[in-house]
């Protein structure tokens, strides 16, 4: 869809695409019943903020997670980055330990880093402490119900919508510094530095002076932006095109 939205110039085809996409995952994100979302094998770029969206996860262990769509020339637009930001952002630690977690996040989402496993996943923010993982993933179904059923029975507390701190221009900044130093290791191309700056410059909060309240729709709404930016670069629809005539990530 996003090749042929390109070719035909029709962007506002995809646009709409990604607010109906944060639309759904929002419902799930903050849905007034309880929900647990089964998962084994792979589940990446969307599939991967599928699940960062979801209240509960009964994961296999064997289940490998990650946003992978620099491989495409594009960046995560389906609230995954807004998750992963408000995650780190909000937890109970000090400025510099946020500020490395936060560069976690970017460098892993920059080279499309796979999880590869459910314990390295709830080490990369992609699974939470609460999220049960199992080692025999026949029975995540059956584990998923049965936890969705106790959460039925019992008073159920909705998440709800929180405002955050961004870190703003100086995160950029040192950002910048990281994805200069792998392009220049030749870790990451040209290409996958322009795209990771657009990654920082959405989970930093964007063009703001660090200590800025920002939310996840405000986020969300920089992630359609650069995504509809990125959508109209030729070396995004190459990505595009080699991807589905190959299988394999071209590093234009």
């Amino acid at each position: 869809m996003m090749k042929f939205g390109i070719e035909l110039d029709q962007l506002e085809v995809v646009e709409e695409s990604i607010s109906i996409l944060h639309q759904a995952v929002n419902r799930l994100r903050y849905s007034t019943k309880p929900i647990v979302t089964a998962t084994q094998g792979r589940a990446l770029g969307g599939g991967a903020e599928l699940l960062l969206a979801s209240p509960y996860i009964v994961a296999a262990a064997e289940s490998y997670i990650g946003l992978v769509e620099v491989g495409v020339g594009l960046l995560p637009a389906g609230g995954g980055l807004a998750e992963l930001t408000e995650r780190v952002m909000t937890l109970n630690s000090n400025k510099s330990n946020k500020i490395a977690r936060l560069s976690d996040v970017l460098m892993n989402v920059a080279s499309a880093k796979v999880a590869m496993s459910a314990y390295e996943a709830r080490k990369m923010y992609f699974l939470k402490d609460q999220d049960t993982i199992i080692a025999n993933g026949d029975k995540r179904v059956q584990v998923a119900l049965e936890k969705a059923k106790f959460l039925g029975s019992i008073p159920y507390q909705p998440r709800t919508k929180q405002t955050f701190k961004a870190l703003g221009r100086d995160f950029k900044a040192l950002a910048e510094g990281q994805l200069d130093a792998m392009r220049l290791g030749h870790f990451i191309s040209d290409y996958d530095m322009e795209i990771g700056l657009r990654i920082a410059e959405v989970i930093s909060g964007g063009d703001v002076p660090e200590g800025t309240f920002i939310n996840q729709e405000y986020l969300q709404n920089l992630e359609k932006e650069h995504f509809i930016s990125l959508c109209g670069n030729q070396k995004t629809y190459e990505r595009i095109s080699h991807m589905l005539e190959t299988k394999k990530p071209l590093r234009n």
